[in-house]
């Protein structure tokens, strides 16, 4: 037999399944429906777990002052990340930054490419 042919008996079009394939499955259903079961069952007291902890909580530390203020003066208010981006975006200073001789910003064995070249020296002087 092809194995195009097997595949067909045991795959067959639309949405059925073939008898074969139903009996290679039955060993494996009751294990099936324990583990989905059991997944299940975990998902739910999670939930239940979450609305009931909730629940408990009586929200006395809200803070109804800042509940109770109105849109405008939330809008009067910066945040955190308005000053950082207000910081960055600042245009630079007046004043000239001292710049440095090159020589001076220059390691003393990279003036001299004899000396083992450059800025990283690999040998031993």
């Amino acid at each position: 037999m092809s194995k195009k042919a097997a595949e067909a008996t045991y795959r067959p079009k639309g949405y059925g399944i073939s008898p074969s394939l139903a009996r290679a499955r039955a060993p494996f259903r009751t294990q099936n429906a324990i583990t989905g079961f059991t997944l299940f069952g975990f998902a739910v007291s999670v939930w239940a777990y979450s609305i009931h902890a909730v629940k408990q909580d009586n929200f006395d530390d809200v803070d109804f002052e800042a509940l109770n203020t109105s849109v405008e003066e939330k809008a009067k208010r910066i945040s955190l990340e308005d000053e950082a981006k207000a910081r960055i975006q600042k245009p630079p200073s007046a004043e000239p930054i001292a710049e440095a001789s090159p020589a001076a910003s220059t390691p003393s064995n990279a003036a001299n490419p004899s000396s083992g070249g450059g800025w990283f020296s690999w040998g031993s002087k």
